[in-house]
């Protein structure tokens, strides 16, 4: 997850509640722990965190999740959908 560099979450911090909107257009609503947290740039020259996240919550609903973002990686870059956390 890459958010604004003024936004600090340490690792081990648990987001809870999150909703996160399937490209189907439901809504998954589970609990995300923070795994590790870098300082990043990003390509207009602006500074960012990103985030490397867990996912916790009802399984069924986290392995939708996994396999469309697993699918989504596979595919050519330019045929994306643009799915976002």
């Amino acid at each position: 997850m890459i958010y604004d560099s003024g936004i600090i979450l340490e690792p081990g911090t648990v987001l809870r509640g999150c909703k996160i909107v399937h490209p189907r257009g439901t809504v998954a609503n589970v609990d995300i722990e923070i795994r590790y947290t870098v300082n990043t740039t990003l390509p207009d020259g602006s500074a960012a965190r990103r985030s490397g996240c867990a996912f916790i919550g009802v399984p069924g609903e986290i392995e939708d999740l996994i396999k469309v973002f697993i699918l989504d990686l596979e595919k050519p870059e330019d045929d994306r959908s643009g799915g976002a956390l």
